[in-house]
Parts: C-alpha cells; structure tokens; sequence
C-alpha cells in the first residue's frame, strides 16, 4: 500500500472502471512502494510550501472558534495524514495519466538503497483510519458546504479529504 489510511477520491473514481484499478496498481505498486518515490512525495512536499510572508496562527482561530484541545489535536492529525498522502496519490494518478497518454513512465536510475521498500502500513503518529463523514447524516450546515464542494468540483460528491475534514 501507499501507506495512507484512506483511498483517494481519484482512486474511488477509477475503481468504476471494471478490472482497471487492480490493473493499474499491480503494474505500479512496486515502484510506489519505494524509497525513491518516498524521496519524490517528500519533493513534492517542499516545494509546495509557498513563499506568501506570516501565515495567521491558525490554533488561534479554531480556539475562537469554539475547538478545544482535543478537537485540535483531531485536525492536526488529519492534516498530518493529507500532507503525508496526498504528494503520493499524485504520484500515482501522474504516472496512471502519463501511461494513458503513452508518455514514458518510470526508467530512471535508481540505486539499490532507493528501491528498497518502504516499511509496510502508515507512519507512526498516524490514525489507522481516517473517518468519512456521512454527507446525508451529517448537520444542514455540513451538508450545504459539502454540497457546495461538490458542485464547485463538478462531481457527484465531495471527495474524501473534504468528508474527513467536515
């Protein structure tokens, strides 16, 4: 596995396609697993950091807004899991796309220390599984955003990382 304790909404959207997605992952799963594709996720991690000055102290709002230490933990942890999984899903759905374009995939030099296998399951620290709010249970108010993240998507739904978050 990637490693992430959830599947990513691109994924979900793929699976529709019979037989496709177990294709897709048996034929990439080995260089996914990787420490180099580990080393590519963390780039990507770096250079998505923008240079935009002072950021507002963000554990300040949420106190203001009525979060108490637990309920910031939760977030923390959550973001913790997106900031860890989403630079690997990209990966995945980068070379799945670069293939059906029949752009080359792959074929680098790599030494023998970064194609080693990364250690199976998730880092430590991070929640086995990440839990997906129901959008038809949830509260009028919960399920509007999430309706309005849908329709500014243009999808059936609201993907997970929104479902969690809410």
């Amino acid at each position: 596995t990637l490693g992430v304790p959830w599947v990513a909404f691109g994924c979900r959207v793929l699976a529709t396609f019979p037989g496709y997605l177990p294709l897709a992952w048996r034929r990439s799963a080995e260089a996914l697993i990787t420490r180099y594709a580990e080393q590519a996720a963390d780039e990507l991690r770096e250079r998505s950091l923008l240079n935009i000055g002072p950021l507002p102290n963000l554990k300040e709002r949420l106190y203001a807004a009525g979060f108490d230490d637990g309920e910031i933990e939760k977030v923390r942890r959550v973001l913790y899991a997106f900031n860890y999984g989403n630079p690997k899903y990209l990966l995945l759905i980068t070379a799945l796309s670069e293939s059906m374009q029949m752009r080359p995939v792959g074929g680098a030099e790599v030494s023998s220390e970064l194609r080693a296998s990364i250690p199976k399951g998730h880092p430590k620290g991070m929640d086995p599984l990440l839990p997906l709010v129901d959008a038809t249970k949830a509260s009028t108010e919960v399920q509007g955003l999430l309706k309005r993240v849908a329709d500014l998507h243009y999808h059936h739904g609201p993907a997970s990382d929104y479902r969690v978050l809410a």
